[in-house]
């Protein structure tokens, strides 16, 4: 990452913040308890960076500062939490959520002594690959996903996907390593009361996880503050939100769980983060009584009482699924959203499978089979995929991986040229032939795309205007439907629609 460089004018700068870097640590390592995760812990980054030692942060607050200034970061105050209302300021969207599940989880992190930054800085970064239009938006999403062959999207992995390859034009945030498993584990979707960190499936890479590893709690104890604290700032808040949007009223709320977690969000979220900071406080003081230590990070565990749990379970699961995320009135915005999703992910694929090249450059050969003059074979190779637009690439790409056979490259040639392209392939073995093929359709590809991307400027209804300043990394990993797949996700509510109408809804020209 890019450092800053200190005014020439401030002789004695580099030695005061050394010696307030030096305070800060020392300040995290005196807070933090022993089952807190600490920076100088750390696994690292994915890619090395220079040590900072001027730096006057700890690298999980450089981390939480690089989330809040992203790009994905900035666009969560454009997406849908669970009503889409952009008139309406006091309805949710998927910003305030991240904020008010951080400002949560922060204070539990704050109590029982873990690590602040790192509970904030997961909690802010945990759905910033969220697609538009929620969790309606996210199943649809999904389904076309499968049908074009990617798997299912899942936001918490595409979240991670988001910080390690999409933000900056593809270079990335490089976040450290407990940062990011924490995001990628961070699913409060699943009924647990109580969350131990999971120490015995750790990964070196985090993008390596199955769904097996990423569904358990995180290896830390600060990134199940952040996976327990998410379904805590969504149990009381969707309730006052759909009270807002006058789906329901308070006093539908069961009186069996508004007696033990209180009526309004307020008392919902006291109640749930004094239950958690109590029962950890009790099972730290058991610990400590029976072992003469304080326990390390394996051996705490962040616990809601049965009582408390199932209230919440039940307001949840219960209440809110059936008069809140099924009513009426949401599955009718659940139905217009899915075609939104589903219109644009097949005009964005369109759009990619039929890019060919559109430079009027000279040929890069002239062959002559008269006189038996040719280029290098990588060259004529390259020179012919040319011809070819996308979709037609992949499909040779997938030809080629399945059953590749020197008769297959050749059919690609015009027929005058298919004599003497056998010529030249004598002097390579197949597997030899094989590899350059390979590499020159990725050659094809990195060039039909740069090649588009520069005839803009595009409208932002083109997929090339989100693939404008990738990284030519970025456009060699992907192919058209997983670039379809992160333009969608990366749009907001509004963007979306307005998107669809240009392209699927007739305009007046007079």
């Amino acid at each position: 990452m890019e450092q800053l460089t200190l005014r020439p004018e401030y002789d004695d700068a580099t030695k005061i913040l050394k010696e307030i870097r030096k305070k800060v640590v020392e300040n995290e390592e005196r807070n933090c308890a022993p089952y807190a995760t600490k920076s100088s812990q750390s696994k690292g980054r994915k890619k090395p960076e220079d040590d900072n030692l001027t730096d006057n942060r700890t690298d999980f607050a450089r981390d939480r500062d690089r989330i809040i200034y992203s790009s994905a970061f900035f666009k969560l105050s454009g997406k849908t939490q669970v009503f889409m209302s952009p008139r309406n300021p006091l309805i949710s969207n998927r910003m305030t959520h991240v904020i008010q599940v951080a400002q949560i989880a922060k204070s539990i992190a704050r109590a029982i002594n873990a690590n602040e930054d790192l509970t904030e800085a997961i909690a802010l970064g945990h759905d910033l690959g969220h697609p538009p239009f929620g969790h309606s938006g996210e199943k649809m999403l999904s389904e076309k996903c499968e049908q074009a062959g990617l798997g299912k999207f899942k936001h918490n992995v595409h979240s991670l996907r988001v910080i390690d390859v999409i933000e900056k034009n593809g270079k990335g945030l490089n976040l450290c390593w407990e940062v990011r498993e924490g995001i990628l584990c961070h699913d409060g979707e699943v009924r647990q009361g109580e969350l131990t960190p999971c120490i015995d499936r750790v990964k070196k890479n985090v993008e390596d996880y199955e769904k097996e590893d990423y569904q358990k709690p995180a290896s830390t104890l600060e990134g199940c503050i952040v996976k327990i604290c998410d379904k805590i700032a969504y149990a009381g808040k969707d309730i006052e939100d759909a009270i807002e949007a006058g789906l329901i009223s308070r006093s539908d709320i069961p009186k069996e769980c508004s007696d033990v977690l209180g009526d309004t969000n307020r008392k919902i979220i006291d109640t749930l983060v004094k239950d958690i900071i109590v029962n950890f406080e009790r099972s730290r003081t058991e610990f400590v009584n029976k072992h003469g230590r304080e326990p390390e990070k394996h051996e705490v565990k962040i616990m809601l009482s049965p009582k408390v749990r199932k209230a919440m379970d039940d307001l949840i699961f219960d209440f809110n699924y059936k008069r809140i995320y099924l009513s009426d009135e949401n599955l009718r915005y659940t139905r217009q959203t899915r075609a939104i999703v589903s219109g644009l992910f097949d005009a964005f694929l369109s759009e990619l499978h039929e890019l060919r090249i559109k430079s009027t450059e000279k040929k890069i050969f002239d062959f002559d089979p008269e006189n038996k003059k040719s280029p290098e074979v990588q060259t004529r190779i390259f020179q012919t995929l040319l011809k070819f637009n996308l979709k037609e690439l992949e499909e040779f790409k997938k030809k080629l991986e399945e059953d590749f056979s020197e008769s297959m490259l050749v059919g690609i040639f015009p027929e005058k040229e298919r004599n003497s392209i056998k010529e030249s392939l004598n002097a390579y073995k197949l597997g030899e032939i094989k590899n350059i093929t390979k590499n020159e359709i990725e050659n094809a590809k990195l060039k039909i795309l740069k090649d588009n991307i520069e005839k803009g400027p595009h409208p932002i209804s083109s997929v090339l205007s989100f693939l404008k300043g990738k990284t030519d990394e970025y456009l060699l990993s992907v192919n058209c439907a997983e670039i379809t797949r992160d333009y969608i996700a990366s749009l907001t509510d509004e963007l979306a629609i307005s998107i669809f109408e240009k392209l699927h809804i007739p305009q007046s020209i007079v």
